[in-house]
């Protein structure tokens, strides 16, 4: 029944059945299924992704990270993937790399506001608060003041004499 859908392969139906599965916090369920995936068709980008995801929820950090670079080795720079990619690096104390990662994603989306607000954070973790809040207006320009995190206002509005490095 997986396969029913002449258009949606097996390896495609594992992937969807683990969305589903992971959805419903069966996660141990949802990696069998990408797991699944990914052994029908060892070059199917979504389930790498998947289960980076999925590693990532669970904890698994360096795991997650090569499942991320892995998808992206099979289907080249995507906002998905650099996005996800480069706030696993950050919570890994990586922020040059993260830095470059939501540099990728801006690049495909120059107004992608979780990419404008990361390589915002990124910079300000290198004390690049001058760049920083370049990065952090460019959201405000896009999205406006409602959805923004209350730290970006409070960062716009410091005193530039104490930003620090530029």
């Amino acid at each position: 029944w997986l396969a029913e859908n002449d258009s949606l392969s097996p390896a495609a139906a594992h992937n969807n059945l683990g969305v589903v599965l992971e959805a419903m916090d069966s996660l141990q369920e949802a990696e069998a299924q990408y797991r699944l995936a990914v052994e029908l068709e060892p070059n199917y980008a979504d389930a790498w992704f998947n289960l980076g995801n999925l590693a990532r929820k669970q904890g698994k950090r360096k795991e997650a990270l090569e499942y991320y670079l892995r998808a992206r080795e099979l289907e080249g720079v995507t906002a998905d993937v650099e996005e996800a990619r480069a706030a696993l690096l950050m919570e890994l104390g990586k922020p040059q790399e993260a830095f470059k990662a939501y540099s990728n994603v801006l690049a495909v989306d120059s107004t992608a506001g979780g990419a404008l607000i990361g390589a915002g954070d990124a910079l300000w973790q290198q004390g690049k608060k001058i760049k920083a809040r370049k990065y952090y207006r460019r959201y405000l320009e896009c999205f406006g003041t409602q959805e923004a995190p209350a730290y970006l206002l409070e960062r716009i509005s410091r005193n530039r004499t104490s930003s620090g490095k530029n």
